[in-house]
Parts: C-alpha cells; structure tokens; sequence
C-alpha cells in the first residue's frame, strides 16, 4: 500500500484489499507438509499459510490476477480466465521437488471465480471482485449515517451468492447445486422428500472471507458491521486438531483403524507422507464431518472458557475471531508442530483437493 500514490483514495485502496483477499483466501487451502515458497522480495523461505499469502501478495503485484496492464493490483474475470495450472505452479514455485497438495484444485477454483465474476450487480461491469464494496455500501439493507452500516447477513448473502458458482460439481448437490463446502453425514436424520436435513453446513473458506473482507472494509472505507457474533468459529484441521491432540476428542477405535490403513495406502503413492502416521479420511467422510461440527460447537464453548479465566467482561471481552486467531488456530498449529516435529500435519489428515482447507 505504502507504494501506491496518494491520488488512490481509500475506497480503490480497499477494493484492491479486497481483490488480493478473495484470491489468497482460495488459494489458502492446505499446502502439504513439502512445500515452501522463497519470497522474490525478501528471499526468505515461508510455508504452509505463510507461503501461500507471501506467493498469493507478490502474484498479485506482479498482475497475474488482473486484465489491465495498467493496473496490476486487482482482480478480474478476464485475468483470472487466462490462468492455468502452469502459470500458477510457476508462480507458487510448485516443481516435482517442491510438490504441492491440490494445486490443479486452487487453480480450477480461480478458473471458476473468473465466471462468477461476471455477475454484474455484484461486481460491476469490470467484472472485479473489489467492485463488491460498491454493491455492499449501495445495497437497500445499508443504512449511511455518520458511517456505512452494513448488516453481517448482507455480505454473507453477497459471498454465498456471488460465489455459489465457483465449487466443484463434486460436491453436494441439491436440484443439480453444487452446494460448496457442505456434506451429508448419517448420524443427522434424513427425510426421503428433504434431503438437505442430513446436510451440515460448514462454508469454512467462505466464512474466512468474510472474517478477511471485513478487515479493509472496516479500515479503510470506515463501514460498520452489525451482526458480526452471528458468525461461527472456522471448521478447519488447526482447530479441530487442537481437540484431538490435546485429548478432548478421540477417534472411535473402528474408525482409527480404517482412517490407519487409509493412512497406509495412501503412502504407497509418489510424495505422500509415509511417517509420523497418523488416521487419513477424505473430507466427506463421516469421521470428517463429525469432526469439524464438533470443532465449531467447542470453539464456542471455549471463547466462553477463555473469557471466564482471563476475567474479561463486557467490551474488554475477547470476540470469536480474536481467539481463533491468536488462540485455537495458533495453538492447534504449535501442538502439531511438538507432536509429529517432522510433517507437522495434523492429528487427523484430510486428502486434500485445495478446496476445502
């Protein structure tokens, strides 16, 4: 930001956070325990979250993500519509020695964005993903007084909708919908003539995006959001891998022994991890599920937990994105670094499209 000229007032300024956030958001996706990013910058070695947000910054410096020549620093339907999986695995430094977990998925998810960016109501006729903040300050739900209010619900609404196009045709599906990150599982009741009753939503990187886009929003364009405690903790494995690791949650024993020999199978494959072993599912399983709608009910319960032993009330109160970042998340990722020192991974792995987490 410090390079850009002071005739960029603070509304481009925070279209262009915008456009950098969405991108990094769906790039940020589990990496791998093998691969690692050196800045162009810095020349400094990152990886995991780390890498992935240095590469997604100096990819969007460079104009990866942008059909303009003459303005880098944004994200469009036609610069998006130009990437490949080449192109991304030159710019994330992606090679046979420094492999990386669903980088063909990240780079499909972008290919998708490129479309869904064509809905012009939301992201004008630039078809720009910045151009939200336009369609948020102008929606009918916005009241402007001394500063812009926006309701939590409206930039939801605007992510779930102007997103809905992006996920894999994989996923669930409701009426031919992919439905995004949301999964049937069998210990939720089920009805023949409503099958979403057994569906649990989790909508992890979307809701991270809306925890992210508030950020500049807030900052920058001074907008206020109400609503905000509406939001959940995010279903992901730092997390959930908190619970497991420091005992609360345990696998069932049948369960660990499949997740054990999915584990072994999956390690006879070319640059899978084959040590540190530890219970694998694929992200529909029910373990999975499970797992993550735990997460998001004890994340709650440890805001509440954290708050009480700190003695913190009223404003002083920690809010649910504070702890996730600075608490659950950290710590999930620190535990893991001390119980398996060599991949890091978490308690439970997830085979990864770059999709989800």
């Amino acid at each position: 930001m410090a390079t850009w000229p002071s005739s960029v007032d603070a509304q481009e300024r925070t279209r262009r956070l915008m456009d950098l956030f969405l991108v990094s958001v769906l790039l940020d996706a589990g990496a791998g325990a093998k691969w690692q990013y050196k800045s162009k910058e810095s020349g400094k070695m990152f990886k995991r979250s780390e890498g992935l947000a240095v590469a997604s910054l100096e990819m969007f410096k460079t104009g990866l993500f942008s059909s303009n020549p003459d303005q880098p620093f944004q994200v469009d339907h036609g610069g998006l519509k130009k990437l490949t999986t080449e192109k991304m695995a030159k710019g994330l430094q992606v090679s046979p020695e420094n492999p990386m977990d669903g980088l063909e998925g990240r780079t499909n998810l972008l290919i998708r964005l490129a479309d869904a960016l064509l809905n012009q109501e939301i992201f004008g006729p630039e078809s720009r993903a910045g151009n939200m903040l336009d369609y948020l300050l102008a929606h009918p739900t916005t009241h402007v007084s001394a500063v812009p209010i926006i309701p939590l619900p409206t930039l939801w609404s605007t992510l779930m909708d102007g997103l809905s196009t992006i996920w894999p045709n994989t996923r669930t599906q409701i009426d031919g919908t992919p439905l995004g990150d949301a999964w049937p599982c069998a210990s939720m009741p089920s009805h023949p003539t409503h099958p979403w009753e057994n569906i649990v939503p989790f909508h992890k990187l979307t809701q991270w995006l809306t925890y992210s886009l508030m950020v500049p929003m807030q900052k920058l364009a001074n907008v206020h959001f109400v609503g905000v405690e509406l939001m959940t903790g995010l279903p992901e494995y730092r997390n959930g891998g908190l619970f497991v690791d420091t005992g609360l949650l345990t696998l069932k024993p049948e369960d660990a022994k499949r997740g054990l020999a999915q584990y072994q199978m999956n390690a006879t494959r070319q640059g899978q991890p084959n040590y540190e072993v530890v219970p694998l599912f694929t992200a529909d399983d029910d373990v999975i599920v499970e797992w993550r709608a735990l997460t998001v009910g004890f994340l709650d319960m440890l805001l509440d937990e954290v708050n009480t032993l700190l003695g913190l009330s009223g404003d002083k109160k920690l809010n649910l994105a504070q702890m996730l970042e600075a608490g659950s998340w950290k710590g999930g990722r620190e535990i893991a670094e001390v119980s398996r020192p060599n991949t890091k991974e978490p308690p439970i792995m997830i085979l990864s499209d770059g999709t989800v987490f």
